[in-house]
């Protein structure tokens, strides 16, 4: 039990090591995968398609009410100025 106690931890602290990180540009691009429905949500792959999101709902052009998201990414915003998106 104790080895397996270890090996989970030894293997939870690496994909922490392994993880990818999106550093954000300042850009904005919409998302390639996904189709916003709980078996196949939108992907957030990047930063920019965080950004993207953001100015979408922020600018009244799409609220995504009722769609999925998933996000497969770290996400750094690289100290920019960031607007929350939505209310």
């Amino acid at each position: 039990m104790k080895k397996l106690t270890i090996y989970l931890m030894l293997l939870f602290v690496a994909s922490f090591a392994f993880a990818q990180t999106s550093t954000w540009d300042g850009s904005a691009a919409s998302w390639t995968q996904g189709s916003g429905t709980s078996s196949s949500p939108y992907l957030i792959e990047s930063a920019q398609n965080l950004a993207y999101l953001a100015e979408m709902v922020n600018g009244g052009v799409n609220q995504y009410s009722g769609k999925y998201f998933k996000l497969t990414t770290n996400i750094n915003l690289n100290n920019l100025a960031w607007t929350p998106i939505g209310d």
